[in-house]
């Protein structure tokens, strides 16, 4: 069972890890198709920020853990 201080400190770094994709993904050019969908870079781009705003969040609950 993982203790709520390391269960924030994993979900930081796997939401950081899967932001910079998104953000790596922008400067690659990668193109990335859903079904019939091709999500554009500036989704990528909010979602890649957006994972970041949550990695910051989960690392600050995990510094205020035991």
């Amino acid at each position: 069972m993982l203790s709520a201080k390391t269960f924030f400190q994993l979900t930081s770094v796997i939401f950081c890890v899967v932001g910079l994709l998104h953000i790596i993904r922008i400067f690659t050019g990668y193109v990335l198709i859903y079904d019939t969908w091709s999500v554009p870079a500036w989704l990528s781009f909010v979602a890649g920020l957006f994972l970041w705003y949550l990695s910051y969040v989960a690392y600050q609950f995990s510094k205020k853990r035991k």
